[in-house]
């Protein structure tokens, strides 16, 4: 296992490419991030000699003269790749543009207007269209906006054992800004991510995913002036990025009378992560809830729409996986499902219920918060 694993970060089809943003010209009325540069190439240095990526495999730009440059680069990391995975980086201004797009900002872009920075939506669609496996991590302000590529054509499922999916990193939530300490060498996110690939973590597993680096981060950055988001499509979120350097193995420990020994089937506690439809034979404990959600939802004159709200991470989306679709299709007396129940997004549903608490806890509408928090 640690062997395969190991090789997935060494293949010919997975390439990388780095962008750091932290100059700009005079006038553009951005302010210079001398350590965005220094980020960026201390994360295309690791994911060389941490992550074991071959060095020509990883492109480092800094300072683009203009969004081609970089939309060049990412289309050439796609083409080379031949359906392996593309780690697409970025450090620097992150911009609200037309419709509150994301943008990235290059070393031409003016806090005016969007015209010299790089739309996120075309890394996205470049990324989306092609047959690889995208990896986005993102330190900018706004980056929360972002979304994880979706799949891309399908290849055959034989051809790699990789993970499936896309998955996507950043520093800030929403419409949160992202921060560059002043005299730190690093930003405050990629930072922490350097020092947890260079230095490791103790008490954390042999091997890091990406959703392993994920909670590290958000752990270490509770209090920070900005928490980390993680979004991901398919399983991406179990590739290996790097072996944990401060890696420990637990004590032996006297072998357990034959009575007591533990069979080693896997475990059926996903930890952080939902539960998925075909785990519902492990999803306990939520039946009357089930039963109250499935009536509301096959009622055949329906008073409204359903809508499932909750805090973060009390279950909503195990529920709606792993209770309510099951239920509905194994219900032998169901009825047609309320307009619109079974159409509304887990995530869709966790997104708007917490921006519109924002925006409550704001006294103002949305869109005037975005317009306030429009510059860095």
């Amino acid at each position: 296992m640690d062997g395969g694993y190991a090789r997935h970060l060494t293949g010919s089809d997975f390439h990388a490419v780095v962008v750091g943003t932290g100059h700009h010209r005079a006038g553009s009325r951005l302010t210079d991030l001398p350590s965005a540069t220094r980020s960026a190439a201390g994360l295309a240095a690791a994911l060389h000699a941490v992550c074991g990526m071959p060095e020509e495999q990883v492109q480092l730009i800094t300072d683009p003269a203009g969004p081609t440059d970089v939309l060049a680069a990412v289309a050439a990391a796609v083409d080379r790749a031949e359906g392996g995975v593309v780690v697409c980086c970025f450090v620097g201004h992150g911009l609200l543009g037309p419709g509150d797009q994301l943008y990235l900002a290059t070393g031409t872009t003016s806090a005016h207007n969007t015209v010299h920075a790089v739309p996120y939506a075309e890394i996205r669609n470049l990324l989306s269209a092609a047959p690889v496996r995208p990896v986005v991590i993102l330190d900018c302000c706004f980056s929360g906006l972002a979304e994880a590529a979706q799949q891309g054509p399908r290849r055959d499922p034989y051809v790699s054992a990789r993970p499936d999916g896309s998955y996507l990193l950043t520093s800030a939530t929403h419409y949160a800004s992202a921060f560059a300490p002043e005299g730190a060498r690093d930003t405050l996110f990629s930072g922490e991510l350097l020092r947890l690939l260079r230095e490791g973590d103790a008490g954390g597993p042999k091997w890091f995913t990406l959703a392993d680096v994920y909670r590290h981060l958000d752990r270490r950055l509770q209090g920070a002036p900005a928490r980390p988001h993680a979004d991901t499509v398919g399983r991406m979120g179990d590739l290996v990025l790097a072996a944990n350097p401060r890696y420990t193995p637990a004590a032996e420990q006297a072998p357990e009378p034959a009575d007591l020994v533990q069979d080693e089937s896997p475990c059926p506690y996903p930890g952080m992560r939902p539960f998925l439809p075909e785990q519902r034979h492990l999803f306990f404990g939520r039946e009357e809830l089930t039963e109250a959600l499935l009536d509301r939802v096959t009622r055949t004159e329906p008073d409204g729409p359903v809508v499932l709200v909750g805090p973060s991470g009390v279950g909503k989306s195990s529920l709606l996986r792993a209770g309510l679709g099951p239920a509905f299709r194994i219900r032998p007396d169901q009825g047609a499902p309320a307009a619109g129940a079974a159409d509304v997004g887990v995530g869709a549903v966790d997104r708007k219920a917490e921006e519109g608490g924002h925006a409550e806890r704001m006294g103002s509408p949305l869109v005037e918060r975005s317009r306030d928090l429009g510059e860095d």
